[in-house]
């Protein structure tokens, strides 16, 4: 599970202290802060529980906890943050979400009460770990980005700068056209901007090449196909956009480190260990 989630609690400690996200490489980091604050360079109070804290990966080398800070520091890997994420219709907005740094305070007290259910949700389900589920852990996951895009942007109307909005149009582009394989040349002339712009742009705000954002789109919808369906490897390619599986296999391999076969095995067998997991509890029960 480790390339996928990982949580470690922060206890009340009588005195601030330093603390070093231990992640996955490529994992983002998202801090849940539900009593105390976390302190700046100086050792003032920069923000104040609770919240949720998001970073991108890079996230930051290490964070700075009050006195009495009780916190949840959290490294989602690419594959929790796709499977939340999913391919509904708050989809892209939960995308520009996550491709950027976000604070999000739980100034309302029956929202820091949902926040803190959903936290104890999810560490139990981390900690339970003959049949933890992974489809319930993005699913809690899915539930807290929500939460904080509302948070984040109260009512949903708050007006973009352009910035955002080009990206916003970018994104939504990219999903409107990632199976016809556009270049990203032909993304930004579809956006009205140079090539250099749209570049500049993502590597500006996102920390990433327009290209890796069109290829992580292309991988995850893959992984999907190739977890949820049977279909051929041929079948599976032609759908993509590919000429022929023989394409598909090498541009997968060259995105997930592994083959398409090789995915969908270790797919098939971490649903046969859950189901297997599930069928004990049914012979337990009385």
């Amino acid at each position: 599970m480790s390339d996928y989630v990982q949580l470690r609690e922060e206890r009340p400690a009588l005195h601030p202290r330093r603390v070093r996200p231990r992640i996955a490489d490529g994992s983002a980091l998202l801090v849940y802060l539900a009593e105390g604050t976390v302190l700046d360079e100086t050792g003032t109070p920069h923000l104040a529980a609770p919240a949720y804290c998001y970073w991108p990966h890079p996230g930051p080398a290490d964070l700075t906890l009050g006195a009495g800070t009780r916190a949840m520091v959290i490294g989602l890997g690419d594959g929790i943050r796709q499977d939340a994420i999913g391919a509904r219709s708050e989809s892209l907005d939960l995308r520009l979400l996550t491709d950027a740094p976000f604070i999000a305070p739980l100034l309302d007290p029956q929202t820091a009460a949902r926040a803190e259910v959903l936290m104890d949700w999810f560490l139990s389900e981390t900690r339970h770990e003959e049949a933890r589920s992974t489809m319930l852990l993005a699913s809690i996951l899915r539930l807290i980005l929500i939460e904080a895009r509302r948070l984040r942007l109260p009512g949903g109307d708050a007006t973009p700068s352009k910035e955002t909005d080009l990206l916003r149009h970018f994104r939504h582009l990219v999903e409107t056209h990632y199976l016809e394989h556009w270049q990203v040349a032909d993304y930004a002339q579809a956006l009205g901007v140079s090539y250099d712009r749209l570049h500049r742009l993502c590597r500006t705000e996102l920390a990433r090449s327009p290209a890796d954002l069109v290829n992580q789109r292309l991988t995850a919808e893959a992984c999907d196909r190739l977890d949820r369906s049977g279909a051929p490897l041929k079948k599976i390619a032609s759908d993509l956009g590919f000429p022929d599986a023989s394409r598909f296999s090498h541009y997968f391999k060259r995105r997930t480190g592994l083959s398409p076969g090789a995915w969908r095995a270790v797919a098939q067998r971490s649903a046969t260990a859950e189901a297997e997991a599930l069928r004990k509890g049914f012979a337990d029960w009385p």
